[in-house]
C-alpha cells in the first residue's frame, strides 16, 4: 500500500511503514543539521542512512574536522582563506534561507525534507546537495522536471529589538536607515540603533498605548499618536517632548506627516481628522463629516491631499489647505480600516478582508 502526502497541489508517494521514531529523529535531525556549520556532510549521513533502511547512527563527532579544517585555513594564504570563508558563508546563507523561507513546510512533513530542497530551492548548494542525497536513496519521491523558477527567498532575521514590554503599534525609519523609532502598547516609544539592535533612549510621556509614529524627512523629529487623545512632537536624539498637540476628544488611532513634515494629521475615533502646525504646535483646522470613528489616513506624495477611512463605511477626499471635501466611497458594510495613496491611486482595505483599488478622477 502507498500513502498520499498534500503538498500544495501535488500528492507525494512515500513507503506506507508508519516510522514514528523516524519521523521523531528526523525532526531533530532538521533541528540540529542548520544550526551546525557543518550539515550538509551531517545532512548526508543521515539521509544516506535512513534511505539505505539501516539503524539511524547517532550524528557524528564533527569536533576534528572542524579542528583539522581550521588548521588548513590558518595554512593557507591570505587570500585563499578569505575566498575559502566566503564561500562557506554564502553555503550557510542559502541553507539558512531555505529554512526560513519554507519552516512551515519542513515542520509539517520533515520526511520530505530533501525532496522540498531539491524542488522548491533556489538553484545553488541546497539544490546540488539535496539532489545527491536523493540520488543516493532508495526510495521513491517525485522530482520536478523542468524545475520552474524559484519564489523569491524570505530575508533571514538579522537581529531582534527587544525592549517593548506590551506589543508594537507602528515603527518608522530614518532616510538614512541608520536609526529606527517605534512606538508601543507600553505608552512609550523607544529608539533603536538598526546595525547594533541596541535601545539608544526611550521617549517616556504618553499615558496611553502609543499608535502610530512618523518621521520628518531629516529624521530628527517624531511625531506620535496615542490613545490618551494627544500626539506629541519629540526631539529623536535627545529623547525631548518639545510639544503635546491636544484636542482631540477621544482615542486617537492614526496619524500622518506631510513630505515637508511640517503638517501633521490625525485621525480620530471622536469622528474627525485634524491639521496640525508641527513646529508650533498649533490646531490648523478640523475636517469633519465622518459619522463614525476614523481609523486611517493618508497623505498623497505631494502633501496636499489627504484620504480618510472609517468604520462608517466611507474612505473621504480631503484637500489639506482648504479643508474641504472632495470626494466620497461608501460601502454598503464592513467598515474601512487602512489605506494608502499614491498621486490619484487610492487603495482601501475593510475590517472584513477586502481592497478596493480606486482612482480620483477630475482632481487636479
Amino acid at each position: 500500500s502507498r500513502h498520499y502526502n498534500a503538498i500544495g497541489r501535488h500528492p507525494t508517494l512515500r513507503p506506507s511503514t508508519p516510522d514514528h521514531q523516524s519521523t521523531t529523529y528526523d525532526k531533530l535531525r532538521l533541528e540540529k543539521t542548520f544550526r551546525n556549520t557543518d550539515f550538509p556532510n551531517h545532512w548526508g549521513t543521515w539521509a544516506r542512512a535512513k534511505g539505505d533502511g539501516v539503524p539511524l547512527p547517532t550524528p557524528p563527532d564533527s569536533r576534528e574536522a572542524q579542528a583539522l579544517m581550521r588548521q588548513a585555513e590558518a595554512a593557507s594564504t591570505e587570500p585563499g582563506k578569505q575566498s575559502g570563508e566566503q564561500s562557506r558563508t554564502s553555503r550557510i546563507r542559502s541553507f539558512a534561507n531555505f529554512v526560513s523561507s519554507h519552516a512551515h513546510q519542513l515542520a509539517q512533513f520533515p520526511d520530505q525534507t530533501l525532496p522540498t530542497g531539491f524542488n522548491h530551492a533556489a538553484d545553488g548548494p541546497v539544490v546540488e546537495q539535496a539532489g545527491t542525497l536523493l540520488d543516493s536513496r532508495s526510495t521513491s519521491w517525485l522530482r520536478r522536471a523542468p524545475r520552474p523558477p524559484a519564489p523569491p527567498e524570505q530575508p533571514v532575521c538579522r537581529r531582534t529589538l527587544a525592549g517593548h514590554t506590551d506589543r508594537v503599534t507602528a515603527v518608522a525609519l530614518t532616510p538614512d536607515g541608520h536609526t529606527a523609532v517605534s512606538a508601543g502598547g507600553d505608552h512609550t516609544l523607544r529608539v533603536w540603533d538598526v546595525a547594533t539592535g541596541e535601545c539608544v533612549r526611550t521617549l517616556a510621556g504618553h499615558t496611553d498605548q502609543v499608535t502610530a509614529v512618523a518621521l520628518t524627512p531629516d529624521g530628527h523629529t517624531a511625531v506620535s499618536a496615542s490613545f490618551d487623545k494627544t500626539l506629541r512632537v519629540w526631539d529623536v536624539a535627545t529623547g525631548v517632548c518639545l510639544r503635546t498637540l491636544a484636542g482631540h476628544t477621544h482615542w486617537v488611532w492614526a496619524m500622518a506627516l506631510t513630505p515637508d513634515g511640517h503638517t501633521a494629521l490625525s485621525a480620530s475615533w471622536d469622528k474627525t481628522l485634524r491639521v496640525w502646525d508641527v513646529a508650533s504646535g498649533k490646531l490648523l483646522r478640523t475636517l469633519a463629516g465622518h459619522e463614525d470613528a476614523v481609523e486611517a489616513v493618508a497623505l498623497t506624495p505631494d502633501g496636499h491631499t489627504v484620504v480618510s477611512a472609517s468604520h462608517d463605511n466611507t474612505l473621504r477626499v480631503w484637500d489639506v489647505a482648504t479643508g474641504s471635501q472632495v470626494a466620497v466611497y461608501a460601502l454598503e458594510s464592513a467598515g474601512l480600516s487602512i489605506v494608502a495613496a499614491l498621486n490619484n491611486r487610492i487603495v482601501a482595505g475593510t475590517r472584513s478582508g477586502q481592497l478596493h483599488f480606486l482612482t480620483l478622477l477630475n482632481y487636479p
